[in-house]
């Protein structure tokens, strides 16, 4: 991927939506990028009776889609205005919705917005955020703290990378370090390279040879920090340090993760104060 130049942007008209569109708004605007404003009408949202929900969904789609087409047309109008983009509004599972949507388009980026969660809901599967995650092979911007959003543009980035020699790990840090490429410039970020060091020697000289490829990779605008210890600790420490206001990391393989996919993604998200962007093994 050399550029960004379509954006997807699922809304469902509330306060998240509108916090969101936010940085939508400066992304768009950076990036040059088009934006799709997309609305699923969704049964699901409609009736906790699946029979009645059944019957008065079809008897009333058109009604709520003509209202859906409405209220997306005053959203952009209100939080979007000046930006180049259109609007989709469709019936269905938003998941399936948005999967669709993102390939027929060929997004090169989601971003959503996703609910406050508690300590416990957070290992759980977030219904439609972490299936994005699961099923969208390109970029997901998301976020769990919409309210500390503002219009500003990031400018310092952190961007973990798992660096274990691993084939698969390699073309995954190939297209997270492309995707960094992109925003870094687009946005004239500075960007803060995390990997852990081996818990042996070998590994440790084979974890410090990828990390200088990497290093050669992205030149002089990103610094590389050496952590020990626990990933995710090790994360949670690097945010508390370099205060960023964007993490860029890598995403599970689909399907890995079992009974709580992208598990790790919501983790990160959970703790962080900033938005997190998670880079798909598919993309190059």
């Amino acid at each position: 991927m050399d550029y960004v130049r379509k954006i997807l942007f699922p809304v469902d008209f509330s306060t998240r939506s509108s916090n969101t569109a936010k940085q939508v708004k400066v992304w768009a605007s950076r990036l040059s990028a088009e934006v799709i404003v997309m609305h699923a009408v969704d049964p699901a949202n409609f009736s906790n009776d699946p029979e009645r929900n059944a019957i008065d969904f079809e008897e009333h789609t058109p009604f709520y889609i003509a209202e859906a087409k409405r209220l997306i047309e005053f959203f952009c109008e209100e939080h979007l205005s000046g930006v180049k983009l259109t609007t989709s509004v469709a019936a269905g599972s938003t998941l399936g919705i948005i999967s669709d949507t993102a390939v027929s388009e060929s997004v090169e980026l989601i971003m959503i917005p996703r609910g406050h969660h508690g300590y416990a809901s957070r290992f759980l599967r977030d219904p439609i955020v972490s299936g994005v995650l699961d099923k969208c092979p390109m970029p997901v911007w998301t976020t769990e703290h919409d309210e500390n959003l503002t219009d500003a543009a990031p400018r310092a980035i952190l961007c973990p990378l798992d660096i274990d020699p691993d084939v698969f790990l390699d073309a995954e840090n190939e297209g997270i370090i492309a995707f960094l490429k992109i925003i870094a410039a687009s946005f004239d970020a500075t960007v803060t390279c995390l990997y852990v060091s081996g818990s042996s020697a070998e590994r440790d000289s084979a974890v410090e040879a990828r990390a200088a490829t990497m290093r050669d990779s992205l030149g002089t605008f990103a610094k590389f920090e050496r952590a020990g210890g626990n990933v995710q600790d090790a994360i949670r420490r690097a945010m508390a340090e370099e205060k960023p206001d964007l993490v860029i990391m890598g995403r599970t393989r689909s399907g890995e993760a079992g009974l709580t996919p992208q598990r790790h993604i919501l983790q990160i998200d959970h703790v962080s104060s900033c938005p997190v962007i998670s880079v798909g093994p598919q993309m190059k």
